[in-house]
């Protein structure tokens, strides 16, 4: 039996706004006159609270000069080992198997309950993943790469932290992101957000993890989740799993840790 830890990091950004005045002023003849129209234009606000697993919110704003960025939130898995899995199916929560992580996004911040004034679009991304082994001296190690494949930086290629990818299905992590209607968190919305599924609720896939990462690293390459209105909340699960009957053991001692950013724009 194979197992790999996990780790995961989340932050939040934000913002835009203007701020602006003008004065109209008018000559005539011989004659001098002006009027004087005073007008402002306030900034508006995007906020953003995250919470793990219904414990307490981290807020994007919570330091004026990290300019509503907040690297110090939650992190999100209680579970830091994974085993085999036999089947496509997600397993019903509370899990030891796999790894979840129940997400509440909300657009506010501080002082609590704040609601941001505008709506704003929700983007998830996937800065970095990096492999490494964990292995005690003498125990086996697969070999395998958790991050493969990484398809959007090129065929095999990965940035260098992470190593070489095959360029066949390399069985490494599955990963995927469904919504909820509510802090339940037991009736999905719509299909699973991704990967991208006909069916309502996710199922885990192999190699996974890795598209994620390699499509969606930065805030030119983001996966949206769509609109969110101030004020207003949204309800994702992460999962994270070994590949489904991974007889191969190549992923036994093996570790991805990897970041994952929401971030909020107008």
């Amino acid at each position: 039996m194979s197992s790999k830890p996990i780790k995961k990091l989340l932050l939040s950004l934000v913002v835009v706004g203007a701020l602006g005045s003008f004065t109209a002023r008018g000559t005539f003849a011989v004659f001098n006159s002006s009027t004087k129209n005073p007008a402002s234009i306030a900034s508006g606000s995007i906020l953003m609270t995250n919470s793990v697993g219904g414990g307490s919110n981290c807020y994007s704003d919570l330091t004026a000069a990290n300019n509503n960025v907040n690297t110090g939130c939650t992190q999100p898995f209680s579970t830091t080992t994974l085993y085999p899995i036999l089947s496509s199916t997600a397993p019903t929560p509370p899990q030891t198997t796999v790894a979840y992580a129940d997400i509440t996004i909300t657009s506010a911040g501080l002082p609590v309950s704040t609601n941001s004034t505008l709506p704003a679009t929700l983007m998830l991304y996937m800065p970095n993943c990096d492999a490494s082994n964990n292995a005690t001296a003498g125990a086996y190690l697969g070999g395998g790469n958790p991050c493969c494949p990484g398809d959007a930086f090129g065929a095999g290629v990965l940035p260098a932290s992470a190593g070489n990818c095959p360029t066949t299905p390399s069985h490494s992590l599955d990963f995927f992101i469904q919504e909820y209607t509510s802090s339940a968190f037991t009736t999905p919305v719509s299909s699973c957000l991704f990967p991208v599924q006909s069916s309502t609720t996710c199922t885990f896939l192999d190699d996974t993890l890795g598209q994620f990462f390699g499509n969606y690293h930065d805030t030119t390459h983001y996966f949206s989740l769509g609109s969110i209105a101030a004020g207003a909340t949204r309800y994702f699960r992460i999962g994270v799993a070994e590949p489904i009957d991974n007889t191969s053991n190549s992923l036994q001692g093996e570790t991805a840790t990897f970041s994952l950013y929401w971030h909020m724009e107008q």
